[in-house]
Formats: structure tokens, C-alpha cells, sequence
């Protein structure tokens, strides 16, 4: 539900984009970009117009645009579904006050959200390393969803999430039902990634999978299509060895 006031006369707020990279020796993971509750998604950005329609390609400009939006679909009936308005990256200034009254709330069934861009949703993962650090610059900083995953570094059980321990982390809101613990793979450094046991997978509801249809075969010329190329590859290595402070 909503129902509150900005009372101030200027206000300025930011959105960051995510930046990305993963230096993991194995990572066996599903994302989910823009996700979201079922339901509609308005988006906003500062360079938006409030007489566009609300969408990714069309966004609004304002906060005050998606609120009249939201009014003109309720003019037309009761919400049958959950609205969020999501707010892309950039700097946005309100120059007057954004009045909200009790006829702009959702109901307990169908809400009505004002968020930040979810960046990513980061769930029922298995993450296993032996070299590098996990979740390092900026990531704590970022809006991501990421729970009921399984973390495991082969030289240490004391991970750091960023600059933060493990209980710093979930104290944010993060990863509040994964678990630091060996994922219990059969001999995981000569690939074999079967499970020996299952006991650990069983707790972030994991679903095992063949490793024979990941990535993409079929055509020779469609998976050439797909090789990422070498120079770059040895570039990017370079990049997370000078970020994570190695030679």
C-alpha cells in the first residue's frame, strides 16, 4: 500500500547502473533481468517524458507522471493487478512537492511499489572458487535481489561479501537463507560436477541439471558465432587480476 508526502521543496536522489564481473572458477547460476511481481511495471528516467506511456522504451520523466498515470488506469476501474514504478539510473530533481492522498494507495492484494531498478535477481545458485575475491568494488552498494544460494571458497570458510562478512551482508537484507558451505560436488577441479551428496543443495531448494546441454551446440557455425574472442578474454583477465590487487 502507499500513502505518504514529499514535503520538501527540492530533492535530489541518484540511481547507479550495476557494473559487472565475475571472477569465479565456477559458477553454476540463472539470472533474471527485470524481473518482477506479476502485475504491470512503469518505468521512469530522467530523460523520460510524461506524456509517454510508461514503458522501457517509452519511459516517464517524473514521479509525478507515473502517479497521474496510475490515477488514469484508475479511472477507468479498480486495479485488478499490482503496479511498480521502477526508477532507471540517473539524477532526478523534484523541484515541488509529490502530494500522494489515500486514493493513490494499492490494497493489500494488489500494491502499488516505488522502487529503484532492480539491477539483477541472484537465487538458487551454487558458487564455487578457488582464486579471486567474491562480490568485490562496489557490490554491496547495488540494488539486487540475492537469496537462497550456496557460497564455498576451496581456501578459506570466512568469505567476505564485498568489505563485509557474511552477517554484515544478510544485515542488508542479502542472501538471508544461503548458506556458506560445501556444495558437496565429487571432484568439482577435474569437472565433474555431480553431487557425492546432496544434503547441502537440498537447503536452497537446488535443482540438479546435465552439464551435456549448457552453453551453446548445435551448428559448428552457430557456436563459432558464440566464441568469445581470445584477445579480449586475456584482456579482461587482466582487468580482475589488477582489480583484485595481483600482479
Amino acid at each position: 500500500m502507499l500513502d505518504f508526502n514529499f514535503k520538501n521543496e527540492r530533492m535530489v536522489f541518484r540511481i547507479s547502473r550495476i557494473k559487472t564481473r565475475f571472477p569465479f572458477l565456477i559458477v553454476l547460476a540463472f539470472f533474471s533481468f527485470w524481473g518482477s511481481v506479476q502485475g504491470k511495471d512503469i518505468f521512469v528516467s530522467p530523460t523520460g517524458n510524461d506524456g509517454s506511456n510508461g514503458s522501457l522504451r517509452h519511459p516517464l520523466g517524473s514521479m509525478e507522471g507515473a502517479r497521474n498515470l496510475i490515477r488514469k488506469w484508475k479511472d477507468d476501474g479498480p486495479l485488478n493487478e499490482s503496479v511498480q514504478v521502477i526508477f532507471l539510473e540517473g539524477d532526478y530533481n523534484l523541484v515541488k512537492s509529490v502530494v500522494f492522498r489515500k486514493e493513490d494507495s494499492g490494497t493489500t492484494e494488489f500494491p502499488i511499489i516505488y522502487k529503484g531498478h532492480t539491477s539483477f535477481y541472484f537465487t538458487n545458485n551454487i558458487v564455487l572458487f578457488n582464486r579471486g575475491t567474491l562480490l568485490s568494488s562496489n557490490w554491496a552498494k547495488i540494488n539486487l535481489e540475492t537469496d537462497h544460494n550456496i557460497y564455498w571458497d576451496e581456501r578459506i570458510k570466512d568469505i567476505n561479501f564485498s568489505h563485509l562478512s557474511f552477517s554484515e551482508w544478510k544485515a542488508m537484507g542479502n542472501d538471508l537463507n544461503s548458506e556458506i558451505i560445501d556444495p558437496g560436488f565429487t571432484a568439482p577441479l577435474q569437472h565433474d560436477f555431480t553431487f557425492k551428496n546432496k544434503s547441502a543443495i537440498r537447503k536452497i531448494n537446488f535443482k540438479p541439471f546435465s552439464l551435456d546441454k549448457v552453453g551453446v551446440y548445435g551448428d559448428k557455425r552457430w557456436v563459432q558465432l558464440a566464441q568469445f574472442d581470445r584477445k579480449k578474454a586475456i584482456l579482461f583477465e587482466e582487468i580482475v587480476r589488477k582489480n583484485e590487487g595481483n600482479p
